[in-house]
């Protein structure tokens, strides 16, 4: 394989997907976008019918966590405590735009655990979530659900478009009906593993990504809140999701080493030619210049090794 790309193939993977993004244009058994472009449009400007309570949405949630959403589940002995940390509240939104009604979740600024954020050092947990839409799209992955900045009343917040459950599922729920084989060997599984690696995800739990009723292999990758924040992932515990499967053996409790795939390697390659500002323009306004600084190298990192790094630091 060159090791860099023709000109031709870079305006044809210019325009390519790695996971086909028409999967949220079809979140709804009702309701059809043409584009991922429009669903930004109507998220951003379409109307607010109606908040509903989380619980009317997702009725597993019922009586858990009092309209809280968890962003992460951290052993917090690396804080000197130890306990469950709530630190955002989410909400149920009914959009109208152009005719079309449909559901989406809003995390706003004024819902961050002020108390806990500041503990973890980590704050603006909702321009995160918009910062991890943002990154999949210049990347072209094509996992993350579309996500905006919205104002509500006298609040902002990060609103992303609800995959209805009749479409997909948490993996945890799904745990009992998806063909795991089939999940774990699918494209976006490998997808998923990079992007938290760049993005430094450390809470990719099995509440944190959806299965799609129809094909076990499609993922929808949900909740960055704590997404962009490498303080705490040289911390073996908090790799999860698909980055743990393939990058440690935990039946031989062993770190494994898997090659890239060719075609993740040509993604990043495209990326660093030809993206690079804009990674920087749109990124700058959402998350710390560090982070930023962290994700470029780790990409270096990665076409440096051509392998699915294990710990998010480069040490």
């Amino acid at each position: 394989m060159s090791e860099e790309l023709t000109k031709q193939e870079q305006i044809v993977c210019e325009f390519k997907y790695l996971s086909n993004p028409e999967k949220f244009c079809r979140v709804s058994e009702s309701i059809k976008f043409n584009s991922t472009h429009e669903i930004e449009s109507a998220l951003k400007s379409g109307k607010i019918l109606n908040r509903i309570n989380i619980d009317e949405i997702k009725p597993e949630l019922s009586g858990m966590h009092s309209n809280l959403v968890e962003l992460a589940e951290i052993n917090m002995q690396y804080l000197a405590q130890k306990e469950t940390v709530h630190l955002h509240q989410i909400k149920g939104f009914q959009i109208e735009h152009n005719g079309k009604v449909f559901k989406a979740i809003y995390k706003p600024a004024s819902g961050e655990d002020n108390k806990t954020t500041t503990q973890l050092g980590i704050h603006d947990c909702y321009l995160r979530e918009v910062a991890a839409y943002q990154l999949d799209n210049i990347l072209k992955f094509g996992i993350v659900p579309p996500t905006v900045i919205k104002e509500d009343k006298d609040d902002i917040g990060s609103l992303q478009l609800y995959v209805e459950e009749k479409t997909a599922e948490n993996h945890i729920i799904m745990s009992n009906q998806v063909d795991f084989e089939k999940e774990s060997s699918g494209k976006d599984w490998q997808l998923m593993a990079v992007f938290d690696y760049i993005m430094a995800n450390w809470d990719r739990k099995p509440e944190n990504w959806l299965v799609d009723k129809r094909d076990n292999s499609i993922l929808y990758a949900i909740d960055h809140g704590f997404s962009f924040y490498s303080r705490y992932l040289n911390v073996d515990s908090v790799i999860c999701g698909p980055r743990r499967t393939l990058t440690y053996n935990n039946k031989e409790r062993k770190s494994i080493r898997t090659p890239l795939p060719d075609f993740i390697i040509e993604r990043l390659m495209w990326v660093k030619e030809s993206k690079i500002d804009k990674i920087n323009k749109v990124l700058t306004p959402l998350v710390p210049e560090f982070e930023i600084e962290q994700l470029l190298i780790r990409i270096d990192k990665l076409l440096e090794t051509k392998i699915l790094i294990k710990s998010i630091s480069i040490d």
